[in-house]
């Protein structure tokens, strides 16, 4: 009888973590990253890209800034994303110096984040 209990018991773990990965891989859908530019800065220690999200039919692109060294491609990381806008808007980062960027982005869209410092770089955020 104690076999039965410890043959049902495993098959029910197996079932519940099986329901559990497919609830979790139906809520979270799939995103894609998309680099569309990409610069390093001044003294090359790190880099911007410009990237654009896609996460399905049911939500808008994103379009962000990301910060990262320049030695590593970019990642879907939100630690390095130092902007993040709804929509699929222009921004364009410009180096100022290796420890500023200045980035030109719209400012009647809706902003999700927007960093003032990443690691030792400034950052500021303008009208175009």
């Amino acid at each position: 009888m104690r076999k039965i209990f410890l043959v049902l018991g495993c098959f029910d773990v197996i079932l519940g973590h099986g329901y559990a990965i497919l609830v979790n891989m139906a809520l979270k859908p799939s995103c894609s990253l998309e680099e569309l530019t990409a610069r390093p800065s001044p003294d090359g220690r790190f880099a911007y890209s410009v990237f654009r999200k896609d996460c399905g039919a049911t939500t808008d692109y994103v379009t962000g800034v990301a910060l990262r060294p320049a030695d590593r491609p970019l990642a879907d990381d939100p630690g390095d994303f130092v902007l993040i806008i709804n929509g699929n808007v222009s921004v364009e980062p410009r180096w100022r110096s290796s420890d500023r960027l200045e980035i030109a982005a719209p400012s009647s869209e809706q902003i999700f984040k927007k960093l003032g410092k990443w690691r030792d770089i400034d950052i500021s955020v303008v009208s175009p």
